[in-house]
């Protein structure tokens, strides 16, 4: 039962991580493209896939404190994590 429960923030994890990286890769080349076209709404994808991302984290880390499926919690912590370390990573090098 818990197993199932666990399975829930690994999905959102990886479809988070999934739309984030899409939409920051066509966000990039939208807006560097020379048509016009901008980059509009991928900012908006990219914040909203940061969302999913960092409360599917969040539940992850919950369900590893209360000692809940620890191996499916442990791997989307993973996938939480590296994301929001890079991100991290990036935002101190560009400051």
């Amino acid at each position: 039962m818990n197993a199932k429960r666990g399975v829930v923030p690994l999905l959102i994890a990886i479809v988070a991580d999934i739309v984030l990286w899409v939409s920051f890769t066509n966000g990039i080349s939208a807006a560097l493209d020379g048509s016009g076209s901008g980059a509009g709404a991928w900012p908006v994808v990219f914040l909203i896939a940061l969302v999913f991302l960092l409360l599917a984290g969040a539940m992850a880390i919950t369900r590893l404190f209360r000692r809940e499926s620890i191996v499916v919690n442990t791997i989307t912590t993973v996938l939480f994590a590296i994301p929001v370390a890079i991100l991290l990573w990036v935002w101190a090098v560009n400051r």
